[in-house]
């Protein structure tokens, strides 16, 4: 184990040890009680501290495992509304949202710190633009974002001239300045400081930019990352006048919940991750030079949507007939966490927006399969078109049983789907 992650552990065992000692007693409350701790980190300390004696078993109830299978995650703790007419986030695009909780707190902020007549660019915070219009907010606002699915939402709904699709850190900036700039970035460090640079070439001099950044104990090293980043925040010409832990809610989506399910987690609240809002202030107009972040890998897939559920596919080299079936990959096919520094994560090949993970040689006759399956147009006759020739039996029946593997997959995710928007009584 690296010397950070044994300081990190540590301090994790002092949070645990001392929220028990001031009296919480069951996991949901000790989860609210850490600031940022994942699940299955905070599970671990537990165990860890009973086991070496310095807790009591008999004193904490661990409400996670096999005590209500079918309450996915309690969703009756609260009733969400926003998030539901979005697309389904994909774990590839970093996709958590606020709640609703946090995004009615950030648009009453705004309100106080703005004018009339004065701008609000959000970048890559789809939640807060989705509330803004539902509600009518009284504030021209525009929604930069990476994400072509939540884009392409807002513009069959009327709001193309206010949702742009932009690479927030490597994409040409388009030409606004805005009082305020509310930003949601992944919490990676170049993303941190990608976001927060074009935040501040949008922002006007005195103008407010709001961050949901991440708490202390999301991961190892994170404390170092915040330091960086504010001393970054410094160079653009930014004054820190407000922070405030844990007072942004997100909403756990569906493969943030099947992740957690497969880590025998069944009952958490689902606003049990929460994001720490900070408020700068652009004081002077800096010139420091936009970071360069490079693409990677994973920002390399093609997608294809059945019936609300997403799936993504490694590119292809060759258009030719491989069978197209899913191998596992992880055990019950379920990614284990989230985090980007799995070293798993580099195996998969197909990848749903409910966290299900395969490998697939046959990747492009695959995408023809979720055209038909989207479309309507035969798979086989496509196939045909594009290979030059009619498949053979044995290829009409890889296609059909993939086919059926599919099918049951989308089924799958979209009762999650539904059971995520509306609880398990609807």
């Amino acid at each position: 184990m690296s010397k950070e992650n044994q300081i990190f552990e540590q301090q994790v065992d002092r949070w645990i040890y001392g929220a028990i000692n001031n009296g919480v007693t069951n996991f949901n409350s000790l989860l609210n009680a850490l600031p940022g701790v994942y699940p299955t980190v905070a599970l671990s300390s537990l165990k860890k501290l009973i086991a070496n004696g310095k807790i009591s078993e008999h004193i904490f109830s661990i409400e996670t495992s096999g005590t209500n299978k079918q309450n996915y995650l309690n969703p009756r703790v609260q009733t969400q509304n926003t998030n539901f007419d979005l697309p389904i986030p994909h774990p590839l695009d970093y996709d958590w949202r606020f709640s609703d909780s946090a995004t009615n707190y950030i648009l009453d902020y705004c309100l106080e710190i703005t004018q009339l007549t004065e701008k609000i660019v959000l970048l890559g915070t789809p939640s807060i633009f989705q509330k803004a219009k539902n509600d009518s907010f009284p504030r021209e606002i525009i929604l930069l974002d990476n994400n072509s699915a939540v884009i392409s939402h807002f513009s069959k709904n009327g709001f193309a001239s206010n949702s742009v699709l932009c690479d927030i850190v490597r994409d040409d900036i388009p030409s606004i300045e805005a009082a305020t700039i509310i930003v949601d970035p992944p919490w990676y460090e170049k993303h941190l400081f990608g976001f927060l640079w074009t935040a501040a070439k949008i922002c006007q001099l005195n103008g407010h930019i709001l961050i949901s950044l991440p708490p202390v104990g999301t991961r190892p090293g994170i404390e170092s990352d915040l330091d960086r980043f504010f001393d970054w925040a410094k160079n653009l010409g930014l004054v820190l006048i407000r922070s405030e832990k844990g007072i942004l809610p997100y909403v756990s989506p569906p493969f943030e919940i099947n992740s957690l399910k497969a880590e025998n987690f069944h009952n958490l609240n689902k606003e049990w991750r929460r994001g720490d809002l900070v408020v700068f202030v652009k004081k002077t107009q800096a010139s420091t030079e936009r970071p360069v972040i490079l693409p990677d890998s994973e920002e390399k897939w093609l997608e294809e949507t059945v019936n609300g559920v997403r799936i993504r596919l490694k590119p292809y080299d060759f258009l030719e007939f491989k069978d197209p079936k899913l191998l596992t990959v992880v055990t019950n096919n379920v990614f284990p966490g989230v985090s980007r520094r799995e070293e798993r994560r580099q195996l998969v090949e197909v990848w749903t927006s409910g966290n299900r993970v395969f490998a697939c040689q046959g990747r492009f006759v695959l995408q023809q399969i979720l055209r038909e399956l989207s479309f309507g147009q035969s798979a086989t006759e496509i196939l045909s078109e594009k290979l030059n020739r009619r498949l053979d039996k044995e290829e009409e029946f890889l296609v059909n049983k993939s086919k059926e593997q599919m099918l049951e997959i989308i089924n799958i995710e979209r009762e999650e789907n539904h059971i995520f928007a509306y609880g398990n009584n609807q």
